[in-house]
């Protein structure tokens, strides 16, 4: 059984709160940096062969901050399995897995 302490557990909780705003802020930008690209291209009447190459390489981008994020996502199940068979009761550190009746993993809301 791991011992942790309740102070411990919050920071990590805030940190993995932090670090998910942090990719979904990533994803946003990225995603108005292909259509800002889009429009300033498109009013410059730039040709699509000569975009091709960029909006393939911020779709790529787009594409690993996404994969980043599911790693992310697999990562705080893992924390929350390791809190689970820890010294802590069951209780709301603010992280938004939860355990079913049947101890599968599950995604619950969690006012923050």
């Amino acid at each position: 059984m791991h011992h942790f302490t309740v102070e411990s557990v919050q920071a990590v909780a805030k940190d993995v709160r932090s670090v998910f705003a942090s990719a979904d802020s990533a994803l946003h930008d990225a995603a108005r940096l292909m259509i800002d690209f889009l429009v300033a291209t498109e009013q410059a009447d730039v040709c699509p062969a000569k975009t091709q190459k960029t909006l393939k390489a911020v779709s790529a981008s787009i594409e690993r901050i996404v994969e980043g994020r599911a790693e992310l996502i697999r990562a705080h199940q893992t924390m929350t399995v390791l809190k689970d068979n820890s010294n802590l009761e069951v209780v709301d550190f603010g992280c938004w897995f939860g355990r079913k009746s049947d101890g599968k993993l599950t995604l619950v809301p969690v006012a923050a």
